[in-house]
């Protein structure tokens, strides 16, 4: 018995051991450390340059369980909100986001350990290439780092506020800027000019493609007609139109298409199988974005 109870005791302090230094953890520690400035000194300065109409800076903790325990992580993420005043737009846009990272990093909060988020409301079309922006100061940067790879949507995040959202890991910015903090950074002049930026307008759909489908599940023979919903960041979720007319141009079919659809059969019984048709596309507005509408005929490849 007593050999029984010597194990028990043996393993719950093994146990508790490897919970207090498990080697399969990262988790959070804030560090306290002089320099930089604080929170309300940095929204200060930013709201002071002309054409800034809000700016907001926010830490937000998360937590990944791993699995069973082992390999959990935890950390911070540093969010900078940036509203641009709807007369306004950026000039220069390396400048500007230089600005706005430096910013996000000279700021004495918590501790980052995750991601830095720029959050852009306002200045630029939302499908503006900040990609190409970022590398210049990112080199290695593949494509932005979003909430989505964290496990959630973007929308569902605390801190959303319907803007574009630039994320770069701490890493990579303690690599640009150095020692968090770094210190408080001046901006330069010419960020914004005095005028709404320029739309950027592309089609609402693309590559339209009408082929014979045979034998669906019912035994019938189909036209499948797919495209290529536009918008890198911002996509057309609006209502595609889809009329298969016959040879002679009577309408046989028509498909609304739901807003996330990129295809439409036209399913047909052997014996009524029509040849020589077409299909009418035609594209709606789309209140998140302005696209170029698109209307277009079709015929079988």
């Amino acid at each position: 018995m007593r050999a029984v109870l010597a194990s028990i005791a043996l393993a719950a302090v093994i146990l508790a051991t490897l919970t207090a230094c498990n080697p399969f953890t990262d988790p959070y520690e804030d560090q306290q450390r002089d320099g930089g400035v604080m929170p309300a000194v940095a929204e200060k300065e930013l709201l002071a340059i002309e054409g800034i109409s809000d700016a907001e800076y926010g830490t937000y903790d998360w937590y990944n369980p791993g699995e069973g325990g082992l390999f959990s992580s935890s950390g911070m993420d540093v969010v900078l909100t940036v509203t641009v005043d709807p007369e306004y737009s950026v000039a220069d846009d390396a400048a500007f986001f230089d600005y706005l990272a430096a910013t996000a990093w000279s700021v004495n909060d918590h501790y980052p350990k995750g991601s830095v988020v720029i959050q852009l409301i306002g200045g630029a079309d939302a499908n503006y290439d900040w990609l190409s922006v970022a590398q210049k100061f990112f080199p290695a940067l593949k494509s932005f780092r979003t909430p989505q790879s964290a496990g959630y949507d973007v929308e569902d995040a605390e801190w959303y506020r319907g803007g574009r959202t630039l994320a770069v890991g701490a890493e990579a910015y303690g690599e640009r800027f150095g020692r968090w903090p770094s210190d408080a950074v001046e901006a330069p002049s010419g960020l914004l000019a005095h005028q709404p930026f320029t739309p950027i307008l592309e089609p609402a759909i693309t590559d339209l493609r009408l082929v014979v489908s045979e034998n669906n599940d019912e035994g019938q023979s189909c036209y499948y007609l797919t495209f290529v919903r536009s918008g890198e960041h911002v996509t057309y979720y609006g209502q595609v139109t889809s009329v298969l007319r016959s040879e002679s141009g009577d309408e046989l079919q028509t498909e609304l298409g739901a807003d996330k659809t990129s295809y439409e059969f036209f399913c047909f019984d052997e014996d009524e199988f029509p040849e020589g048709v077409s299909v009418d596309v035609s594209t709606g507005e789309f209140a998140d974005h302005e696209f170029i509408p698109v209307t277009e005929t079709v015929y079988p490849q």
